[in-house]
């Protein structure tokens, strides 16, 4: 079965350079561009952070993520 070409496409959000999504969360609070800042980096923050807290892992994940969101700015 076919593929509709649109699927293989990847969303606009994707092409943005990291800078201009986090103006575009701090300015309209734009929940997409965030979510896309998260799917980038979110792999590499959470490896480090299993390496240097490997117990809470996951705590110190959601924290540079919370930290980020408060900060942004």
């Amino acid at each position: 079965m076919p593929v509709p070409l649109l699927k293989l496409c990847p969303p606009p959000d994707a092409l943005a350079a990291d800078r201009d999504l986090l103006a575009r969360f701090t300015s309209a609070k734009d929940d997409r561009a965030f979510a896309e800042l998260v799917r980038r980096h979110g792999p590499v923050v959470h490896r480090v952070c299993r390496r240097l807290v490997p117990a809470h892992a996951d705590d110190a994940f959601q924290a540079v993520f919370l930290i980020l969101a408060c900060r942004a700015a």
